[in-house]
């Protein structure tokens, strides 16, 4: 084993016994492939699950490239990237013991000051750039992949990673395919990983002609349909039902959603005796407060806390308590 932690192994044949006969068992590996995009080229990195005895090789069209080694069972090549009459190129990849693997990187290009109107795996997927979106040229790459997301948040479409991650001057638009279901459209929205395995909604704008969901973006990533069925959650409600309390209570309810999210202020609604009252809400606590403009007079009151997330769903509690 190497100071970085990297080990190998060597397998040895145990001897034959007389009499017994020695079975021949074929070598298994086999190896995945990442895609690391840049602004005219795309970084394969290859991860073998055994110590390779050969390097692998690359083939792109008539050229062969030889990938260089990072790794103990890990190796990256850089193909370029250049305009040409077919969408996309073929990259193979030939590794000692592994089937022959192929890879196709896309070749639309996008150039600073023209309009684009790209369209992927088959209009699944779509990206619209203004003529001042972008700052430099560059070939924008999409693979799909299996996104891993909360039980609050249903998988609507495929998942789409969406590369390189730049910034860009104005928004980039986007747009998924829905490809059929029972949820209805105000329930799914585009979604970004933020995080592994943490999704936030970025748009919902639903094209019912061409049964797509849009959203304006500033970075590329990973990005998916999803559908948000469940309501927000309440609880921790002050003052709680049946407490008594002084003439200037704290109001308070923690509000979690772990689905489209609390979008704006404007969604949670505090109503206090059949009247709204000003409500302050917190994101990062996970809490909004009520202000009160005055003392309440003693008796009974009723305080209603209503919350509804960016896909509409709406949840809502009641607490009933005393003023003395």
């Amino acid at each position: 084993m190497d100071p970085a932690g990297e080990g190998a192994f060597a397998i040895c044949r145990l001897p034959v016994e007389a009499g017994e006969e020695q079975k021949e068992e074929a070598p298994v590996s086999g190896f995945v492939v990442e895609r690391r995009s840049h602004q005219d080229f795309v970084e394969l990195v290859m991860y073998h699950d055994q110590v390779p005895s050969a390097a692998p090789r690359v083939r792109v069209g008539a050229n062969w490239l030889d990938p260089r080694q990072t790794g103990l069972r890990e190796f990256r090549v850089a193909v370029p990237i250049k305009p040409g009459d077919s969408a996309q190129i073929p990259v193979d990849l030939y590794a000692q013991g592994s089937e022959v693997e192929q890879v196709l990187l896309d070749r639309q290009l996008v150039r600073p000051g023209i309009a684009h109107d790209l369209s992927f795996y088959g209009g699944r997927i779509k990206l619209r750039f203004a003529e001042a979106s972008v700052y430099t040229p560059f070939f924008p790459q999409v693979e799909v992949f299996q996104p891993q997301t909360p039980e609050e948040l249903l998988v609507a479409s495929a998942a789409f990673s969406v590369g390189p991650e730049f910034s860009f001057d104005r928004k980039v638009e986007i747009r998924l395919r829905y490809e059929g279901g029972d949820w209805p459209a105000e329930k799914i929205g585009v979604y970004r990983e933020v995080a592994e395995g943490k999704w936030a909604m970025v748009g919902n704008e639903w094209d019912a002609a061409n049964a797509q969901v849009g959203a304006k973006l500033r970075h590329l990533g990973r990005y998916a349909l999803l559908a948000d069925l469940v309501p927000p959650e309440i609880d921790a409600l002050r003052p709680a039902a049946g407490k008594v309390v002084k003439a200037r209570p704290t109001i308070r309810a923690a509000i979690r959603d772990r689905g489209a999210g609390i979008g704006r202020e404007e969604n949670i609604e505090l109503v206090l005796d059949g009247r709204p009252i000003i409500a302050e809400y917190d994101p990062d606590a996970g809490l909004v407060h009520g202000h009160l403009p005055e003392d309440l007079l003693p008796g009974q009151h009723n305080l209603l806390v209503r919350v509804r997330d960016m896909s509409g769903n709406q949840a809502e509690v009641r607490s009933e308590f005393e003023v003395r």
